[in-house]
């Protein structure tokens, strides 16, 4: 006799709430990325060595009040891939005792900056494999029951607190997800390396020192209906590099 099938319990709004867990491991993945580079030898990699003798040899007579708290740019980093990243660098002038340059001043000078757009581009690798574990996370959430997540995504488990109710459901029967999973299913168990790779990872994250980045990606997304999957932009989280 067959057995009856088992529905996952009902469940509201999202039903796996794992964005916070996601960062966490990225931050963890990043910060065993280390960088070959200091802070006084970003100034020469973004301006020439003449500005920035002649904005650093000011700092000290001006007031504090006329200290730039920060620098931002926008630098476009050419990487393997469909589409090309943009990457938003943040800068504490302060840090290394220089005025603000004018806009315009910018340069990226080779091969100074190569050394950061060596750690930029590794970096905006794992950003990439963790979009693909936000992606399915986001899959799961529109169409997936707990059961069916159990079953497909068992390394989810590595993200929910220990009483949420996929926890529970080994071996129970389940309802198939309603929608296709020809495009999601390779992406599902790709998943399941990056997030046990991630939770193996050293449990530290790098503090804030003067020097950020965050990423903007297009990232791939399957709906029903739909033959291939649409692109949407997708912005990381902030990243200490230094």
């Amino acid at each position: 006799m067959a057995w009856p099938k088992r529905r996952s319990r009902p469940d509201s709004g999202e039903k796996f709430r794992v964005t916070e867990a996601i960062n966490r491991l990225e931050l963890h993945v990043l910060a065993t990325i280390e960088p070959e580079f200091k802070m006084e030898d970003i100034p020469r990699a973004f301006w020439s060595d003449h500005l920035v003798d002649t904005l650093s040899k000011p700092f000290a007579l001006v007031p504090d009040s006329m200290h730039a708290e920060y620098w931002e740019y926008n630098v476009t980093l050419p990487v393997l891939g469909v589409h090309d990243v943009t990457v938003d660098v943040r800068f504490d002038l302060r840090q290394v005792s220089m005025l603000r340059p004018a806009q315009g001043q910018i340069e990226c000078r080779r091969p100074q900056i190569d050394p950061i757009l060596d750690v930029l581009t590794r970096m905006n690798h794992e950003v990439k494999e963790f979009n693909k574990v936000r992606v399915v996370g986001d899959w799961l959430n529109k169409y997936a029951t707990h059961g069916a997540a159990n079953y497909y995504c068992p390394w989810l488990k590595g993200l929910l607190p220990s009483d949420h109710a996929v926890n529970s459901l080994s071996g129970q029967r389940f309802d198939e997800p309603k929608a296709d999973m020809a495009h999601i299913a390779p992406l599902m168990r790709e998943c399941g390396a990056i997030v046990a790779t991630a939770i193996l990872a050293p449990k530290n994250v790098r503090p804030y020192n003067g020097f950020s980045v965050s990423f903007r990606n297009q990232v791939a997304q399957t709906h029903p209906g739909l033959e291939k999957p649409v692109f949407s932009r997708l912005d990381s989280q902030n990243i200490n590099v230094l």
